[in-house]
């Protein structure tokens, strides 16, 4: 039976999936491989995370690269999306999970209330996630994706006396767990590093 008085919070990127090393070790690869100078790549991701917001967006990376590579001749816009499709809308992806990030997402499942939290663009997450396969931890109403400060989106939530928030950002999980406490919620802060696996021995 699940404990109704505890929520644990989840974070995303770098807490339950290795964002970084997903980008630089699995999709630019493919760039590379057909001839596009990993310089372009890292600076049309650059920019696709800063320039206008500070959040990737998969048609501005698409817009920078080929505003990159166009002069060569050689390569089509359709081409790099194409590549960008095939490769990050994959089931392949599911092996970017830190070490003991499913187990405990099961774990919390069956014993807690969870809610994800993640922030970035909205569109592009919510079908990142389908085949990251996140939809067996989390129903559509348990994940949040926003493009404001987490704290912003716990507003309007009916939180039970307990949280745990699990994120690799501990300034950002403080901001959540100040809002928290304000309405007399107990909460605990646990900081994800690399691996959930002492984590899991927590929870």
């Amino acid at each position: 039976m699940k404990n109704q008085k505890t929520l644990i919070i989840f974070d995303f990127d770098n807490t339950l999936f290795k964002t970084r090393e997903f980008w630089r070790e699995y999709l630019f690869p493919f760039y590379i491989k057909i001839g596009i100078p990993e310089n372009y790549i890292e600076g049309a991701f650059i920019k696709a995370t800063t320039v206008p917001v500070d959040y990737f967006v998969p048609k501005l990376f698409i817009n920078e690269l080929y505003s990159a590579v166009k002069k060569d001749n050689k390569y089509s816009r359709q081409q790099l999306k194409d590549i960008f499709k095939t490769h990050v809308y994959s089931p392949t992806v599911r092996k970017y999970f830190y070490p003991g990030s499913l187990r405990l997402l099961r774990k919390a499942k069956k014993k807690y209330k969870t809610l994800l939290i993640s922030y970035g663009d909205k569109k592009f997450k919510t079908k990142f996630f389908n085949y990251c396969g996140l939809d067996r931890y989390f129903s559509s109403e348990e994940i949040i994706i926003t493009g404001r400060k987490k704290a912003e989106s716990l507003g309007r939530l009916a939180v039970p006396e307990n949280c745990v928030i699990i994120d690799d950002m501990k300034d950002e999980a403080k901001e959540m767990a100040s809002f928290l406490v304000g309405k007399g919620i107990s909460v605990k802060i646990l900081v994800a590093h690399r691996s959930l696996k002492e984590i899991l021995k927590k929870i």
